[in-house]
């Protein structure tokens, strides 16, 4: 009887546990609450890959902003004082006809155009636009890739936690067994060894405690680190599978329903990385286009005034205005490579976009099998904790009645919390997939998690 009262207690403990585990967020002495969903929140603003994203989508921005320039004129002044060694002078026979100052001020400010350029200005404006949103999806992705493995860190947190607090349960349970181990010596029952392996069990139990504290301390820190928080920064996690529950035994996790050919469909329209790559091919390609415009001439026109101070001039300010075509006859073959050197590099982006494409779709596929699987081991988990405490259960009554030893019993036992900790890794370890699947087909971690 008092095994199983025993046995209660140690389901009432996990129950607490559970209770607890739902209270924290409205408690402020566990230092700041960090949901998986404030995590990631935290990962997309802070993270490497987001404030290097920030810069090279600036920088981006800013080639977009200088090949619009390329629309408006430019305008050149200059100033300027000169000396000359000799007075100008024309010679006309055996006579010299002074024709400008030895010592002289003049300026000039011309206004140049380029009129038509036969859309070379378009194709750079465009190629920049699109290399800028090849940055903006190229960043996005890396940071839900960041984001995902936050996830995996963020539940490897919450395993090691919970894997404790069984850690945490069983010690409660051994000792209790211990008193009843010491009684039952004392009444001649049981050998002394019962009392010893006990009493080994508990130190074993002590030292595994200390190893997953550790574990757990280290990938918390490896944690705040990733989402770019202080790590000397005390923080509470949160367990998603915890929240929402409807009914006994389910969790709160959401639910992929879709199927294979769903999953590829929304991976080849979704996923952000095959964006990015696009992008870069649609730039190249403007590129591409832009090489071969080479070969066109340019129409442009210049208005400017000028100033030479000069007393033999009649007219020493001077307006001019000219229209002109500007055409390269001869390169040396320059233009020819550089459109083949552009060819090359845009077939280069198709290909790469090509394999990235099946690798994507490969992963992808492989994730939500992984998922299914996941389930089903979900699924036996909980049926072998079920088995494994009730087993327990069983020898534990038989051990109070003598019929078995103390190494039934801790075998029972340790099969139970094996049990428990492969119930806690599998659960964790479907929302990790999850995170996966949601990532590789580009939709937001944070919302799906929220």
């Amino acid at each position: 009887m008092r095994g199983r009262n025993l046995l209660r207690a140690f389901k009432r403990a996990e129950a607490v546990t559970i209770f607890i585990s739902l209270f924290i967020p409205f408690c402020s002495c566990y230092g700041e609450v960090l949901s998986l969903s404030k995590a990631l929140e935290y990962t997309e603003k802070k993270c490497y890959e987001a404030e290097i994203g920030k810069l090279d989508l600036e920088s981006s921005k800013e080639s977009t902003n200088e090949s619009f320039s390329l629309y408006y004129p430019k305008i050149d002044f200059s100033f300027r004082h000169i000396h000359l060694d000799n007075d100008p002078a024309f010679k006309f026979g055996w006579m010299d006809f002074p024709a400008g100052e030895q010592v002289f001020w003049e300026w000039d400010l011309t206004l140049n155009y380029t009129i038509w350029d036969f859309g070379r200005r378009k194709k750079v404006v465009e190629s920049n636009k699109k290399e800028e949103e090849a940055i903006f999806f190229k960043v996005s992705s890396d940071v839900k890739i960041r984001q995902v493995e936050v996830t995996a860190l963020y539940m490897n947190a919450l395993t090691l936690r919970d894997q404790i607090e069984v850690l945490k349960q069983r010690k409660k349970f051994l000792e209790e067994h211990l008193k009843i181990a010491q009684n039952l010596y004392e009444q001649g029952i049981v050998t002394r060894n019962d009392v010893l392996r006990t009493e080994v069990a508990l130190r074993s139990l002590e030292d595994q405690m200390r190893t997953l504290k550790s574990a757990e301390i280290n990938v918390e820190n490896n944690l705040k680190k990733a989402i770019g928080i202080n790590i000397e920064e005390e923080i509470t996690l949160i367990d998603p599978t915890k929240q929402n529950i409807k009914e006994e035994g389910e969790s709160g996790l959401p639910q992929l329903s879709f199927s294979e050919e769903e999953l590829k469909k929304r991976v080849l329209e979704q996923n952000e990385a095959l964006k990015a790559l696009q992008m870069k091919i649609d730039s190249l390609n403007e590129v591409y286009n832009l090489t071969k415009k080479d070969y066109y001439p340019y129409v442009v026109g210049a208005l400017g005034h000028s100033y030479e101070q000069n007393r033999y001039t009649v007219y020493p300010h001077i307006n001019k205005l000219y229209l002109g075509i500007s055409l390269n006859v001869f390169d040396g073959g320059i233009r020819k490579s550089k459109i083949s050197k552009a060819r090359i590099e845009f077939e280069k982006a198709q290909r790469e976009k090509a394999e990235v494409e099946k690798e994507i779709i490969v992963k992808g596929l492989e994730a939500y099998r992984e998922y299914l699987d996941s389930l089903e081991e979900y699924k036996t988990a909980k049926l072998n904790v079920t088995s494994s405490y009730e087993n327990l259960r069983i020898i534990e009554d038989q051990y109070k009645e003598g019929l078995l030893k103390t190494t039934d019993f801790l075998e029972a036992e340790s099969l139970y919390a094996e049990s428990r900790f492969k119930e806690i890794e599998s659960l964790h370890k479907i929302l990790v997939i999850q995170a996966k699947i949601v990532a590789i087909i580009g939709e937001d971690l944070k919302k799906y998690f929220n």
